[in-house]
């Protein structure tokens, strides 16, 4: 079973970005997963989280968004985690601004291991003190800290 460390690193945490729209944040998110990923472009994840969202908003609830693809490109699970300065409208069941979303891209042949780490994450999300602890931080690296070892 994966953990958010193993698929997360400080490059791929961002802290208090501005986006003034879900498009602006998924792609910021889009940009951040390439820097490791020689043979994907930034586009091509974009289209990829696009489509997942119209099948209906990956935003789970009390502020966050967990949106999510599957690449055919790519052989690893990779993460990225931002914090917004002021939250965004992301289509969320209870009407709350998104203000932090983690990011999640997988190979297209993954099976439920995929299914288990969202998951996971959402659990680890649905926790206020976590939530709480997030917002609180005042770095990228006390974002990472405290994200890896919820």
């Amino acid at each position: 079973m994966l953990h958010i460390h193993d698929i997360l690193t400080l490059e791929r945490t961002h802290f208090a970005l501005r986006a003034q729209s879900k498009k602006k944040a998924l792609e910021l998110l889009s940009e951040s997963l390439t820097t490791d990923l020689i043979q994907v472009r930034a586009h091509d994840i974009f289209d990829g989280l696009i489509m997942r969202e119209r099948l209906g908003s990956t935003a789970i609830g009390h502020g966050v968004a967990i949106p999510h693809t599957r690449l055919a490109a790519i052989d690893k699970t990779l993460g990225c985690f931002i914090s917004l300065k002021e939250g965004i409208d992301f289509g969320a069941e209870d009407n709350e601004n998104v203000d932090l979303i983690f990011a999640l891209i997988v190979p297209a042949e993954t099976d439920e291991m995929h299914l288990e780490l969202l998951a996971s994450i959402a659990h680890v999300f649905g926790q206020e003190s976590i939530r709480q602890s997030l917002r609180q931080a005042k770095s990228r690296e006390e974002l990472y800290e405290r994200l890896t070892h919820a």
